[in-house]
């Protein structure tokens, strides 16, 4: 970048982006929404709203339209001073519903935020063609969240992250794993913490389950044991370093993995 502002000469006035820059991205998106606009006739869209609270704990409300090609973002309204006002909530929403245009919509999708503001009643008895959906999203991390309260579920949960904490905390290891692998991880990261553990669940069952040629161990690595069967006591002394007394002990180590009636780390 700097090359090429050397090459335009001591002369060049670099553009402002409080002016061409941001006239230029507002016209171009301008330019798309019409055309999407368009599209709107033919299959409809769809309004997403979302509430949120900020750091300063304002309850504020991002609406965006959504259709086959592509999702804009409409506006955002600071709602604080009335989102728990039925009447008010009902206004905005319409006049939302009036910058897009009725015959437009074909549905309106809410998170869970608006279940007890009446809102939904209000949508279907003044708009007989608009839908109103729940947030499939939402819903779906809030049934994760719930199996994660089963006892046999959170010790499988708990069991995985000892496991990933050990694998993670000790680079031979670690390193092997991603060998034997092909470059992949046992930890998969998702938008909450229950689906990122349950995506980790699934991660580690595919990698159990995949075949591994024994013959890409490398035998002579400092890491391997002689012994055919290493104790727990072995492996431990081997990697103590690993396990970091803040977030793992030997007797938990010791009692999730190498315990001989827990051959089946996920319990199933």
């Amino acid at each position: 970048m700097l090359d090429a502002v050397a090459k335009c000469g001591p002369g060049f006035v670099a553009p402002s982006p409080k002016t061409e820059w941001l006239d230029r991205v507002k016209s171009d998106i301008s330019l798309q929404l019409k055309d999407t606009e368009k599209e709107w006739v033919t299959t409809g869209c769809t309004i997403i709203a979302e509430a949120w609270t900020d750091n300063k704990s304002r309850a504020l409300i991002n609406f965006s339209v959504s259709s086959p090609s592509r999702i804009f973002f409409h506006k955002s309204v600071d709602a604080s001073s009335y989102f728990k006002n039925s009447k008010c909530l009902a206004d905005l929403f319409d006049s939302v519903i009036q910058d897009i245009g009725q015959e437009h919509i074909v549905q309106i999708i809410m998170d869970n935020s608006f279940c007890y503001t009446g809102i939904s009643n209000h949508l279907l008895q003044n708009y007989a063609t608009i839908f109103v959906s729940p947030c499939a999203s939402q819903c779906l991390n809030i049934i994760l969240e719930e199996f994660s309260k089963v006892d046999w579920v959170n010790q499988c949960i708990s069991q995985a992250q000892v496991i990933s904490k050990f694998v993670y905390n000790n680079s031979p290891v670690l390193d092997l794993l991603r060998k034997l692998t092909g470059g992949q991880d046992i930890i998969r990261s998702g938008v909450t913490r229950s689906v990122s553990n349950f995506l980790s669940l699934q991660r580690m069952i595919t990698l159990e389950t995949d075949p591994i040629a024994l013959e890409d161990i490398d035998m002579m690595s400092e890491w391997v044991e002689e012994a055919e069967n290493p104790s727990p006591a072995q492996w431990l002394d081997r990697f103590g370093t690993a396990l970091d007394g803040g977030d793992l002990n030997t007797r938990q180590f010791g009692g999730a993995i190498f315990s001989a009636n827990d051959h089946n780390i996920f319990g199933l």
